[in-house]
């Protein structure tokens, strides 16, 4: 189970280094925060959430959500948002 938790997190991060960037230089600027504290709150009520030591990742996509979550252009692989 690990080993498949830490081939999605490698699998996000590698795929989505922009997303990455973009979402720290936010976080840093203190930008969009509104749209990534409800974008959470969605992820946090779905079955494809998973709580990791990288921390809260999709379980569809790899992608780390706090970053995620935080980018205009970024999109949930089910459709909640």
């Amino acid at each position: 189970m690990k080993l498949n938790i830490l081939i999605k997190w490698l699998h996000g991060i590698l795929t989505k280094p922009l997303t990455i960037l973009k979402s720290i230089y936010y976080n840093i600027k203190n930008k969009h925060q509104d749209l990534a504290i409800t974008r959470l709150g969605i992820c946090h009520r779905c079955d494809h959430k998973l709580n990791t030591n990288f921390g809260d990742l999709c379980d569809l996509c790899g992608c780390v959500l706090d970053n995620k979550t935080r980018v205009k252009d970024e999109f949930c692989e089910q459709g909640k948002w």
